[in-house]
């Protein structure tokens, strides 16, 4: 198929990991931050990974 587009662009919405709003909310964190930054990251490279073998644009 391949593509021109010289880039791609995908985001990933996750929950809100802000303590004040968590506060007033009164909840607690689901994970650590650390976790949800490795796994948030983990799942961002996954994506980009198999778009660009989708796309045919792996550089």
């Amino acid at each position: 198929m391949g593509s021109t587009a010289p880039y791609i662009r995908v985001w990933l919405d996750v929950p809100s990991q802000d303590e004040e709003k968590l506060a007033r909310l009164e909840q607690k964190r689901p994970v650590d931050a650390d976790t949800a930054l490795r796994n948030n990251a983990t799942v961002m490279r996954e994506v980009a990974t198999r778009l660009t073998a989708r796309y045919e644009c792996a550089g």
